[in-house]
């Protein structure tokens, strides 16, 4: 993915995305740190995006590494019970019009526990068979859900 400035036509709102192309899989990933009190379920996200196309499918799949102290930065995102989580998206029939996407569940990578750092790898599967949008996609952010035990100590 590529990351790329638009500007809206009537208002002028500028905004940074991502651009996914189509017909490859490519991938953006960020990083940071959960909570403490993280209760260890799994995550879910759910991915807002645009395209000029007004019809058909792009697939988007999340992913994500758990790493702490002394672990490797070149962990896998599979490694222990990581499982990634993919959605079918279709455009929503009118163009540069706003996306969200279906909840995606997916389960780190890594060793999993509260107050480590964690790194979220977004994909659009361009390559896919049920990625059918001829169209670029354009990642804005993600909503990004998770479960807490309790209450965080001052």
């Amino acid at each position: 993915a590529t990351r790329a400035q638009i500007e809206s036509t009537t208002n002028k709102i500028n905004e940074w995305v991502c651009a996914f192309a189509d017909g490859a899989t490519s991938y953006i990933s960020w990083k940071f740190v959960l909570p403490d009190n993280w209760d260890g379920a799994a995550l879910v996200g759910v991915i807002v995006w645009h395209t000029a196309a007004t019809t058909n499918n792009m697939r988007w799949q999340v992913d994500a590494v758990m790493r702490g102290d002394s672990d490797a930065l070149d962990t896998s995102f599979t490694a222990g019970a990581g499982a990634a989580g993919a959605v079918d998206e279709a455009a929503d029939g009118t163009t540069l019009d706003l996306n969200y996407s279906a909840a995606i569940s997916f389960t780190p990578g890594g060793t999993l526990a509260g107050g480590k750092e964690i790194v979220v790898r977004v994909a659009r599967m361009g390559a896919h068979a049920n990625d059918t949008c001829t169209g670029i996609g354009y990642f804005h952010e993600m909503k990004l859900e998770y479960g807490i035990t309790g209450s965080l100590s001052a």
